[in-house]
Formats: structure tokens, C-alpha cells, sequence
């Protein structure tokens, strides 16, 4: 069954390698590239993970958790990534974070292992 990720990002560039390397690992990737996108996807489709820069325009993403893990996406696992060091202290830690620059193979690495936890409990 294929994993589909919900990415959050609005640095364009940033955006389509993550794309490409999510189809290339066979993941079905959906694109939000503000809070209120996100929200839209969130609320239609089965999100399996969440993997999001923790900035977005003026907002924080962890504000809207609430409104992202909702229905069928309650158990979504979430990922965050920032280039704010300032803002990684506001997550729990239970939360994987990547800071950028990241390498996006460890990323995916990380995706799958959070999958695999899921599918054995």
C-alpha cells in the first residue's frame, strides 16, 4: 500500500526535490504550500504522514495540528523541518526534526521507519 505524504513547504525549490524524491521511493505526495492549503488536503484525503517546515509565511505549522490531525488523519505522523533554530525548542519530543539544510535520503529513511512502527502496533 503506497504512503501518502502531505508536504507543507513554501520555499518552491525545496518543494519540487522533495517531490521528485518521494515519487522516485513510490510515495503519493500531496502539496500544500500555505496552512490553509494543507488544511484543505487534510480534511479530503488519508494522509499517512505530515511532513512539514514548521514556518510557514508568518504562521507556525504546529498551531494547526489540531485542524491537520482530524478524522481519518488523526494518527498521521508528523515531521517537521526548520531553518529557525529559535523554533526548535517548541516541539515535543517525540516529533522528529530535521534542521536544513537536510539530506533528503535520511528524511525518507526516517518516513519509512515511522511506517513501520505504525504497521506493527
Amino acid at each position: 500500500m503506497p504512503i501518502n505524504i502531505l508536504i507543507i513547504e513554501d520555499d518552491e525549490e525545496l518543494l519540487c526535490l522533495l517531490r521528485s524524491a518521494f515519487k522516485l521511493n513510490n510515495f503519493n505526495t500531496y502539496i500544500a504550500r500555505d496552512i490553509e492549503g494543507a488544511i484543505k488536503i487534510a480534511n479530503k484525503e488519508k494522509i499517512d504522514v505530515i511532513f512539514s517546515d514548521i514556518v510557514i509565511g508568518k504562521d507556525k505549522v504546529i498551531n494547526y495540528l489540531d485542524k491537520l490531525l482530524v478524522g481519518k488523519n488523526k494518527k498521521a505522523k508528523i515531521i517537521f523541518t526548520t531553518g529557525y533554530s529559535d523554533v526548535a525548542y517548541e516541539l515535543k519530543n517525540d516529533i522528529p526534526l530535521f534542521i536544513k539544510p537536510y539530506d533528503v535520503d535520511r528524511v525518507i529513511e526516517k518516513i519509512k521507519k515511522l511506517i513501520k512502527l505504525t504497521e506493527v502496533i
